[in-house]
């Protein structure tokens, strides 16, 4: 058969079964998008080869933040040693990035892939033991991950030797098979460079793998600054963009630092009471009188050396048995003595104030500590006099606590509620104003409310307390609350007294847990994204539990600074976490060692737009040869 015969042929069959067109043509088509997912797959996951004609550096920046400093915080910490030991050699086969322990650090069977900012630093810690010897049983748990690596353990060292340094003050030396300070015996060739007067130290002449960067302990004492946390690094530093994938090969770091020493954050705060030591009761003085008292902080036991920055402070009464006065921006770490004062700093055993003498007494002592950790702290002591004043009056506190239930679990919630203290249990007469309770992303809050109950020692009051408005409406269930309000105590009565001067009564508010049946209906056929979406949404009422306002974690008040950008290819400022984009403050990151990136197709098309595309074609092309087959 000649070639026009045959192709003479091939039309007349495209002629007779014209469905094998579209075939074709699907067939063409799903060619294309397969080579499109293979070449898209492996595009967006190559690493360019690294180039040997670039020099490797990694400059580790060490800074703190002095809490002391309003302005130019962040200081640079010159004078000080970091270390750096290879962990892992850095190979790229086919536009893979493997990384493999050298034979130091085989043993701890450490999956360097896939781990996460986690998982990065517990492996540092492991690493910093093997590489100063502190523990040599030291391992991690090994973790089913497959390998991006070739899969064979290197058993060579870092073949780096030489000595390197850069900038002024700044060196780096081997220390290999030396001491790594403190009595310990180095395990690795381990690198020591010295901080220069803007806290660099640089490492040059490196290769490319996985290092680890750390500190012992003691290093950074002169500044009163904890040794930083053991972090790993890549070096070159893989740069993951939309317009292909690079490598980072001069790496900044920027280890997190934290004050080991004091700092003059802290506060005292000082409460003063009125006592009846013949009664043994507290007391409250007259009705809208105010008298004032002075306090003075002091660094010795015999209070002489008043503590610096500080001043004697007052401390007014006003229809209140207790008052209460903080110092503050203390240098923590330290004890201080509290004690009565004239207001000129000289210390006084009694005052007379309207003509009552009262006495100083201080029934916890007068020592108080704070540290860097617990930087807040009390302290309590009484004016006392042998009997009660005249026109001073026995009192007590009632504490009132609203609490938000959700079923019968706590709620937390934000909103403002009040309640009111009456004289009678009706609810209709109130003794006092109304009391404001604000829950703020919590579920309880408690609200102390000092009451008077008469001058002698027999004397009582009995108060009735409920839930009102802001007007001190008494709120009922019978209303549309949105939820149920119930008292801890019969109806809602507390009696004090001498012998029971302090009580609480509990205000809850329990949201009855609401089960919601919604039914979809809908018409055969396709239905567009409008018709689908709610018609009606539901509006928040003053009936519903207000909603939880998340709350926000503040960052370390001593994290360094963060670096300025730099451009792109030159030099990468990194976090501790290896795996972090150099150019993010806050990184988000899965802490892979593998280089990957959302896979694209090469001009930009989503790897999954692609194999929907490819499906769809596959579901057509199988469908017209059903129907060609179906006409045999």
């Amino acid at each position: 058969m000649t070639m026009k015969g045959r192709m003479l042929f091939g039309t007349e069959l495209f002629r007779r079964k014209p469905g094998c067109l579209p075939v074709l043509f699907l067939t063409m088509l799903l060619a294309f998008c397969l080579t499109a997912v293979a070449a898209s797959a492996s595009e967006s996951d190559r690493m360019p080869d690294i180039d040997s004609s670039q020099e490797l550096s990694l400059t580790v920046t060490m800074t703190y933040t002095d809490p002391n400093l309003e302005t130019d915080n962040v200081v640079p910490m010159s004078g000080v040693e970091v270390r750096l030991v290879q962990v892992a050699s850095l190979a790229v086969n086919g536009g893979s990035a493997d990384y493999t322990l050298l034979e130091t650090f085989a043993g701890s069977e450490i999956e360097l892939a896939g781990m996460n900012a986690s998982e990065s630093s517990e492996a540092a810690e492991v690493f910093a033991d093997l590489a100063t010897g502190r523990s040599k049983n030291s391992t991690a748990e090994s973790r089913n991950n497959s390998s991006t690596g070739s899969g064979e353990i290197s058993t060579a060292k870092s073949g780096n030797n030489s000595s390197t340094g850069n900038g002024d003050n700044s060196s780096a030396e081997n220390g290999g098979n030396t001491s790594a300070g403190n009595g310990q015996n180095i395990s690795a060739d381990v690198k020591t460079a010295t901080t220069d007067s803007e806290g660099k130290a640089v490492f040059t002449g490196l290769e490319a793998g996985m290092y680890l960067v750390f500190q012992e302990e003691g290093a950074n004492t002169v500044y009163q600054v904890d040794a930083v946390m053991a972090i790993l690094i890549s070096v070159p530093y893989p740069q993951l963009t939309a317009d292909g994938n690079s490598w980072i090969y001069a790496v900044e770091t920027y280890p997190k630092t934290e004050l080991s020493g004091p700092k003059n954050n802290g506060s005292i705060t000082v409460t003063k009471e009125f006592y009846d030591t013949t009664a043994d009761m507290f007391y409250y003085p007259p009705e809208d009188e105010e008298i004032v008292f002075y306090v003075g902080l002091f660094t010795d036991e015999v209070c002489t050396q008043q503590a610096e920055g500080t001043a004697d402070l007052p401390i007014t009464f006003l229809n209140s048995s207790s008052a209460s006065v903080t110092f503050e921006n203390l240098t923590t770490d330290r004890t201080y003595y509290i004690a009565e004062t004239d207001g000129s700093g000289n210390v006084i055993s009694s005052v007379t104030r309207n003509g009552v003498v009262f006495y100083a007494d201080y029934p916890d002592g007068q020592a108080v500590t704070i540290t860097r950790d617990e930087t807040e702290a009390s302290i309590r002591f009484r004016n006392t006099t042998p009997g009660l004043p005249d026109r001073y009056y026995y009192g007590g506190t009632l504490t009132i606590t609203k609490q938000a239930l959700y079923g019968e679990e706590d709620y937390v919630t934000t909103g403002t509620y009040y309640a009111g203290i009456f004289a009678d249990a009706e609810f209709t007469t109130l003794a006092g104003d109304v009391v404001e309770l604000k829950l703020e992303n919590a579920s309880s809050v408690s609200v102390d409310v000092q009451v008077y109950f008469g001058t002698e020692e027999t004397d009582s009051v009995t108060c009735y307390v409920t839930e009102t408005d802001e007007n001190g409406t008494p709120l009922s269930n019978d209303s549309d609350l949105g939820f149920i309000v119930s008292l801890s105590k019969e109806g809602g009565m507390v009696t004090l007294n001498s012998e029971n001067a302090r009580d609480e009564i509990v205000i809850m508010n329990s949201f009855e847990k609401i089960e919601i049946e919604t039914e979809l209906e809908t018409e055969p056929g396709w239905i567009s994204e409008t018709e689908t979406e709610s018609e009606a949404e539901t509006e928040p009422t003053e009936t519903e539990p207000a909603e939880t306002e998340p709350k926000t974690e503040s960052e370390p008040e001593t994290e360094s600074k963060q670096p300025p950008e730099t451009e792109s290819g030159q030099t990468a400022e990194t976090n501790p976490d290896f795996s972090s984009d150099p150019n993010e403050t806050e990184p988000e990151t899965d802490g892979k060692t593998s280089v990957t990136s959302t896979p694209q197709t090469g001009d930009g098309t989503p790897l999954a737009m692609t194999i929907a595309i490819m499906a769809a074609a596959l579901l057509i092309l199988l469908t017209q040869l059903r129907r060609i087959w179906s006409r045999k």
